[in-house]
């Protein structure tokens, strides 16, 4: 008895030794940087960038839109919502004043104060990467038995930390770089539809100051105050939205080690329409749900109510 107990301790060793969660490496996302032709959103707070008319229309949420703008703070739009932006506990509720968004990790971010952190951006057809996306979108969805993009934007925002982490004088006085997080949004459409790819490489903190992070970290603790990242699709009419669990939490953190589609730090999204037709949007073998829900107003705003929203939790072999 003795002796199978110790084999099955070691066969447990050797397997967790070869098996890791994990997020997405840099070198497997959509290409990205000064070589590819990418601009460089200016490094300042908050601000954005337009991207102009876009050479395809892209249907979001029950509408086409042909504008598309990058926000430092980890978001797109699809209209100018400088003077809209909402701050504090309002971003964990439906947006309103046509606010269309995509939210890739939607915090307080800025960039003006590193060297080493740039968020980039482009719209792309090239061949190499128009496979890529579909690659990744085919065979995931029961209802969708081929998926051709035409046209792709990427954002990038890498190696950016949160509002507030230049005053830790803890890290200044030890010379330590600040806490950093690396994610990329890519849209694919064919013109009828839309689909969001979204790669998590290294998420370390969770919130700016001004929602309750600490200045040195970039953790907080949930309750009062705190306010986490968020990860969520709305179309803006206070009521139509969708909003990864976790979000506004201490757990978006774990976004980079969880999963979708069973590859972590890995989430793809349908997002041309909201739907009640549930299987439409859901992946093969039900992993997960693809859609975006009409909830009630002011009702639960972490989770989708009515609808359990199920994250598989992935591993890789490294």
């Amino acid at each position: 008895m003795l002796a199978i107990r110790i084999y099955c301790l070691l066969f447990v060793i050797e397997l967790n030794s070869n098996i890791c969660f994990g997020d997405v490496q840099i070198i497997d996302f959509f290409k990205f940087g000064n070589e590819t032709g990418d601009s460089i959103l200016t490094k300042h707070n908050s601000i954005n960038a337009s991207f102009g008319t876009l050479p395809i229309a892209i249907p979001f949420l029950n509408r086409s839109e042909t504008s598309l703008f990058i926000f430092v703070d980890g978001f797109l739009t699809f209209n100018d919502v400088r003077s809209k932006i909402i701050i504090g506990n309002e971003k964990c509720k439906p947006l309103w004043e046509g606010q269309r968004m995509i939210a890739v990790y939607w915090a307080d971010i800025i960039t003006k104060y590193c060297n080493e952190c740039d968020i980039f951006y482009r719209a792309t057809s090239e061949e190499s990467l128009l496979q890529k996306a579909e690659q990744e979108i085919s065979g995931k969805f029961a209802k969708l038995s081929s998926f051709k993009p035409k046209w792709l934007f990427i954002a990038t925002w890498y190696h950016v930390p949160y509002l507030g982490a230049k005053d830790c004088t803890y890290r200044k006085s030890k010379g330590r770089p600040y806490p950093n997080n690396t994610f990329q949004a890519t849209i694919a459409t064919d013109g009828l539809r839309t689909f969001a790819i979204f790669y998590y490489n290294s998420i370390v903190w969770t919130a700016g100051v001004a929602d309750g992070g600490y200045r040195c970290t970039g953790l907080g603790e949930n309750g009062v105050g705190f306010i986490g990242a968020n990860v969520r699709f709305d179309a803006g009419d206070n009521k139509t939205y969708y909003q990864v669990n976790g979000s506004c939490t201490t757990e978006i953190l774990n976004i980079s080690h969880t999963s979708n589609v069973g590859s972590p730090g890995k989430w793809i999204f349908r997002i041309d329409q909201a739907s009640s037709d549930q299987e439409q949007y859901l992946p093969l073998n039900k992993k997960g749900i693809f859609m975006l829900l009409q909830s009630n107003r002011y009702t639960s705003f972490v989770s989708i109510q009515h609808f359990q929203v199920h994250v598989l939790i992935g591993m890789r072999i490294c």
